[in-house]
């Protein structure tokens, strides 16, 4: 076998471009009145060969812009020349418009019927790539706006002439049909064309051949690639390109191997496309005893008439192949390597099949930015693509759950409308009338209505969501199922708190004392058009029970430019209601400043919090209504705050008040603290001959802070210097610091964390005292 056929192909591969695959365009750098392209080249092998086949097309995108006079010049390389003497009988240069006869002329003559067959022929087609747009330069007769001639034997000239046209595109090819080629080249064979500088055409260089110092080669490529599991399938249509003319000979076997693990398991057919195709060139495509190879043989005799005067190609369809060993055959490209028995065939490997899993894989082909607390959010885009067809099994099922705050928007959208599919290629399996949420309507199931007959990609696309307005951070969907799919977590959206709050230092406030200065808070917009008019036009702040405004703060924006309207009271002093007057084009911050607040005897000791209330700021949320109508589903979240900040730090009480006192009845959830009444939300019990108070007014009554590590089931109760550390169902606490074993241990009951008062109190440095008759617990 010849190995220099390798280099060969490479070579041949650009020519092969040039002139089966795709033209080349010229596009100049500067604004051009005039573009070049290549419609077909050739290959020239040898000194002496003739170019007879190359075409260049020149498109003016306004021939108005054209003057008289202006000239083209189209030069070509010396000793690439035109052979003809130049006269009537043997002309250089022709030119033609639409079916008018040929003419030619010489330089400074008028033209006159051709004699015979130009070198150079230069035609303005009737009309251009579309039929109803007519060519500009096509005149009824020749000669009446333009004229081609040759000026020498490696020149030619276009010129325009009086008559041009007032406007509209113009084109004109030139056909190079008989141009001798008396030197050899490395590699492009290319043809300037230029004007004067007055001259509305644009300068630019085309290929009208390419040398190549051999006599033969080829190029071998598959149509497309197509995917393939263990099963046999059908390959897309293999070509073998001649890249120079005459390289495959008569008689000539070309081989097409297979890799290790691979089989042929038919032919297909195979078919020539040369000059003469007509008149009996023949190939046969055949298995041989290694079912790794498949031969393709040209034909001889009468099935093999002569030599062509074009490159030619063989085209073999519907060959099939398969996996023959699973343990060796390779996951990836499937290549097959091309030869011959004669050498004209370039040694080449090339991709005809990819090998992959049986598999379906999800991806996160886009996410969003979005809020949370509103309707009809849209996420970003989640691609299911199987590895082969038959990944996704038949009857089976695919899901997209969301996480806990994220509801699939099935008030506003049907089951089949909450997302927009597109199915970028193979079998939709999706069945649209069959889709269904469960009860939480976190979960989507979509239901695979057979298996696929070729291996799909399907984009899901305007996910519809609602998410709650307490949901901040990546939200990611769970990807899974029952028909084969790769379970993935997805990213496909960062949601953002419509605003954040911040406070200036918190200052200490005393229980039962009128108008006491807060600190000053400033409210950013999570992104723009946070505070959305088009949603309400209310952003309700709150405070905490037993606190009030003494008068309405001042409101200002710092940032941005949202616009605001008025301020007042909510439904009671412990509101503030800041009405929203337009949106805001960038992230914009509003600060509350001069607040001042009552505080009465009821507040417990501890940080005191302003809050975005959730269901009262309309311009913020959509989420947390009822469904309407009452009979859709309830996809709403029942939230009380979007946002908070600590603005204030009660402290010691008012003076004259001394020490606290708590007391609590055994089965009531009324509480007395320091002679004021609590409502509890649960109820004290005994178990074990131990007392058992809610965690939360056990600590509020003994003025206390509470923490609750859920992650840990701890549960940290401090007040001044001393600190209570109790975790559920352990008896062991500590109490500043050092373990303390007890004899019962906190629990969680109808889900409210309950704790052993005795401990927790005398711990706190509180003494407990216990009424037997009237099954009452009373803490000083």
């Amino acid at each position: 076998m010849l190995k220099h056929k390798r280099l060969i192909g490479i070579v041949a591969t650009l020519a092969l471009c040039l002139s089966v695959l795709a033209p080349l365009a010229f596009a100049p750098v500067a604004l051009a009145s005039s573009t070049y392209t290549v419609l077909r080249t050739q290959t020239i092998t040898t000194t002496g060969d003739t170019i007879t086949s190359a075409k260049v097309q020149i498109d003016i995108p306004n021939v108005g812009a054209l003057a008289s006079d202006d000239v083209l010049t189209v030069s070509m390389p010396t000793d690439v020349v035109m052979p003809s003497a130049g006269t009537a009988a043997a002309p250089k240069v022709g030119f033609t418009c639409g079916a008018n006869a040929v003419s030619y002329s010489f330089y400074g003559t008028a033209p006159v019927a051709a004699g015979a067959a130009p070198d150079i022929l230069v035609e303005a087609p009737a009309s251009l790539d579309k039929t109803t747009d007519l060519n500009a330069l096509d005149d009824a007769a020749n000669g009446t706006s333009w004229l081609a001639y040759d000026v020498g034997s490696t020149t030619l000239d276009i010129k325009i002439l009086g008559g041009v046209a007032a406007a509209g595109a113009g084109r004109l090819i030139v056909y190079f049909n008989n141009v001798d080629v008396n030197t050899s080249f490395d590699g492009d064979i290319e043809v300037s064309l230029s004007g004067p500088s007055s001259s509305g055409f644009t300068a630019g260089k085309v290929a009208i051949a390419k040398y190549i110092g051999t006599n033969t080669g080829t190029y071998s490529v598959a149509k497309s690639i197509k995917s393939m599991g263990t099963n046999t399938i059908t390959l897309d249509t293999l070509v073998t390109q001649e890249t120079i003319k005459n390289s495959i000979q008569a008689g000539e076997v070309i081989t097409y191997k297979l890799p290790s693990g691979f089989k042929w398991v038919s032919a297909g057919t195979a078919t020539g496309f040369w000059d003469y195709s007509t008149r009996g060139c023949k190939f046969t495509a055949a298995l041989t005893a290694d079912d790794r190879e498949m031969t393709v043989t040209a034909g001889t005799g009468a099935n093999w008439p002569g030599t062509a005067s074009a490159e030619g190609r063989i085209y073999i369809s519907a060959a099939q192949i398969a996996v023959s060993d699973e343990g060796t055959a390779k996951k990836g490209d499937v290549t097959v390597s091309v030869e011959s028995d004669l050498g004209n065939v370039t040694e080449q490997d090339f991709v005809i099949a990819t090998y992959k899993d049986f598999g379906v894989v999800a991806t996160a082909k886009t996410t969003k930015d979005v809020f949370a607390g509103q309707y009809d959010t849209e996420l970003g885009t989640i691609n299911i693509a199987e590895g082969v067809k038959g990944s996704l099994l038949a009857d089976r099922n695919v899901t997209f759950t969301l996480p806990v705050g994220v509801k699939w928007d099935v008030e506003n959208y049907t089951a089949t409308n909450c997302y927009k599919k597109t199915v970028n290629k193979g079998t939709d399996w999706v069945v649209g009338a069959s889709n269904f949420f469960d009860s939480t309507y976190r979960k989507l199931t979509l239901p695979v209505a057979a298996s696929t007959t070729s291996a799909s990609s399907i984009d899901f696309e305007k996910l519809r969501v609602v998410i709650s307005p307490d949901f901040t951070g990546d939200l990611n969907v769970e990807v899974g199922g029952t028909a084969g799919i790769t379970a993935a977590t997805l990213k496909v959206a960062t949601v953002y708190g419509p605003v954040s709050m911040t406070a200036d230092t918190a200052t200490n406030v005393v229980i039962g004392t009128q108008s006491q200065a807060i600190a000053d808070v400033t409210v950013t917009e999570g992104l723009k058009e946070a505070m959305d008019t088009s949603l309400g036009d209310t952003v309700l702040f709150t405070l905490p029970d037993g606190v009030k405004f003494t008068a309405l703060p001042t409101v200002t924006v710092t940032a941005g430019d949202v616009t605001l309207d008025d301020v007042d009271f909510g439904a009671n002093k412990s509101e503030v209601a800041v009405t929203i007057k337009s949106s805001s084009t960038t992230p914009a911050t509003i600060k509350l400043s001069n607040m001042k607040v009552t505080i009465d005897r009821t507040v417990p000791e501890g940080a005191l919090e302003l809050a975005v209330d959730a269901a009262g700021s309309t311009a913020l949320q959509d989420a947390c209504f009822d469904p309407t109508p009452a009979t859709a589903p309830d996809i709403s979240f029942s939230v009380d705050e979007m946002a908070s900040v600590a603005v204030a730090n009660v402290v010691t009480p008012a003076p004259g008040e001394q020490g606290r006192n708590a007391s609590f009845y055994i089965g009531s959830t009324i509480m007395s603290v320091n002679g004021s009444n609590v409502i509890m939300d649960a109820s004290p019990y005994i178990k074990a001959g131990r007392t058992y108070v809610p965690v939360r007014f056990l600590g509020d009554a003994l003025g206390a802070t509470t923490a609750w590590d859920a992650a840990t089931q701890t549960v940290t109760l401090t007040k001044d210097d001393k600190t209570v550390v109790l975790v559920i169902g352990s008896k062991t606490a500590k109490v500043n610091g050092a373990d303390v074993a007890m004899d019962v241990a906190p629990e969680i009951t109808n889900g409210r964390t309950m704790l052993p008062a005795r401990y927790v109190a005398e711990g706190l440095g509180y003494s407990v005292g216990w009424n037997a008759a009237l099954q009452q617990v009373v803490i000083q």
